[in-house]
């Protein structure tokens, strides 16, 4: 406060004790406190933070790469393992493949016989498949020509001529002419042969002397006296006799059949009728004489 020298009192200073008190505490203040701004404070914040991260990135930086060592270290180890692995493995496969060609003829052959026996599998199923078709197809066929016939012959059937008629007719006459003929030189074979079988029994049972057997104004054309069923023979013989009109013929008082056949002469038998078949070869020839 400005004093006037015109003032001729002293006055009181009131104000004099902040001043004081202010210039004491300003010579204790720091360096800093008095010449740093407080835009510097903020800026020293912020490098110290950077520094705290950088920091850090380092710190991360410096894991990554051991972690990326110790990698690297296990690939190196892998990559052995793997190389024994392979020269393992080439060893096995020239063992085997020596192995092979000591026993590739075997093989070739079983292989072969293995395709061939497939192969044939095959072909079989195939041709089997094939039939089974070809019989279905050939029964669809026939039913489907049965019907046809069937439906031909109930709607349009033409009626036989004259001529078509007579020809059936004349086929049918042969027929029986050729069936009656069959018949008769049957029942001659049959006949004798029975009458041979009979001569047969009567020698074995009588011990008679060989007869000669009767001349047959009408033999057989060709009698097959080796193949003759005897035993066919006399039931077909036997069964005629029953059904004819003069009755059964009696019975012999020759002994069993049986017995009868253990005690055949079978060399005068045989003589018997090697005589018979020379009567009926002779007899031939002086009818075709």
């Amino acid at each position: 406060m400005r004093r006037d020298d015109s003032d001729s009192d002293d006055y009181i200073d009131v104000r004099a004790p902040t001043r004081d008190r202010g210039r004491r505490e300003s010579a204790f203040a720091t360096h800093d406190d008095v010449h740093v701004p407080p835009a510097a404070s903020s800026r020293d914040d912020s490098l110290r933070l950077a520094r705290a991260v950088v920091d850090e990135q380092k710190a991360l930086l410096a894991c990554e790469r051991a972690r990326a060592d110790d990698a690297e270290d296990e690939l190196h180890r892998v990559t052995a393992l793997a190389d024994a692995l392979t020269r393992k493995l080439d060893e096995l496969s020239t063992i085997f493949e020596a192995r092979a060609r000591a026993t590739a003829p075997r093989e070739i052959e079983s292989a072969t016989a293995s395709a061939a026996a497939t192969r044939l599998k095959i072909e079989n199923e195939r041709l089997r498949r094939d039939m089974k078709e070809m019989e279905e197809r050939h029964a669809r066929e026939i039913e489907e020509l049965r019907a046809l016939t069937s439906t031909n012959e109930a709607s349009e059937r033409p009626p036989l001529t004259k001529d078509e008629r007579r020809r059936l007719l004349r086929e049918v006459a042969e027929a029986r002419e050729e069936i009656a003929v069959a018949k008769e030189a049957r029942a001659k074979a049959l006949a004798e042969a029975v009458e041979l079988r009979d001569k047969l029994e009567h020698r074995s049972g009588a011990k008679s002397p060989r007869v000669v057997a009767e001349r047959n104004p009408s033999p057989p054309k060709t009698p097959q006296w080796a193949n003759v069923d005897w035993d066919a023979a006399h039931a077909e013989f036997m069964k005629t006799e029953m059904t004819s009109p003069q009755g059964p013929r009696q019975q012999s008082h020759a002994p069993p059949r049986q017995q009868s056949f253990e005690n055949i002469d079978w060399e005068a038998a045989y003589a018997d009728m090697e005589a018979t078949r020379a009567q009926k070869r002779a007899e031939r020839a002086v009818t075709g004489a």
